[in-house]
């Protein structure tokens, strides 16, 4: 699970796991403002697609008007949370 930039770590770790242990079963949890601040995005979409073993969740807290729209199709689930 992370948050913001905090994504640069764990995705070092996930693309570890990834590379020595194909069948591992990994839930990537990824918290940030929208999709215009979703560091490595196409990176963490391209794991996804060439790893089955991956599933990945991504929630913005103040999505843009083309996050609603994509509903991020190219991720297993995003779920989109506004600030009350």
């Amino acid at each position: 699970m992370s948050g913001g930039i905090g994504i640069t770590p764990l995705l070092s770790m996930l693309n570890t796991i990834v590379d020595k242990q194909p069948q591992r079963q990994v839930t990537f949890i990824h918290a940030t403002t929208n999709s215009k601040t979703h560091a490595f995005k196409e990176h963490l979409v391209q794991l996804k697609s060439n790893h089955q073993n991956v599933k990945s969740f991504v929630l913005y807290d103040s999505p843009i008007e083309e996050d609603r729209a994509a509903q991020n199709r190219n991720l297993d689930a995003a779920f989109i949370y506004e600030r009350m």
